[in-house]
């Protein structure tokens, strides 16, 4: 009976881990990405648009889980408008 109990608790901790992100988890991602996409852009040569090339680059550091979420799209919209159409452009040819 405690073997039942165990494995039904371990079971609910992996399900509640992988759950859904809470918008806090969207935040700080988009707090990541915005502040990568900031410092990536002091290198970007004169005249040259690289918001793509450094789009891959940022993302690469945020979970694939979080990336696909349109709850992200709605917090790059409050931290750095500016991406945002990118940004979803980027994640729609992924």
């Amino acid at each position: 009976m405690k073997k039942k109990i165990f494995g039904i608790a371990a079971l609910a901790l992996i399900v509640v881990a992988c759950g859904p992100s809470s918008k806090a988890d969207y935040d700080e991602a988009a707090d990541t990405l915005c502040g990568c996409m900031k410092e990536a852009s002091k290198e970007d040569p004169p005249g040259m648009d690289m918001t793509t090339t450094n789009l891959g680059v940022c993302v690469v550091e945020l979970d694939a889980e979080v990336v696909k979420n349109d709850m992200l799209i709605e917090s790059i919209e409050a931290k750095c408008p500016d991406v945002k159409d990118a940004f979803e452009e980027y994640v729609k040819n992924m």
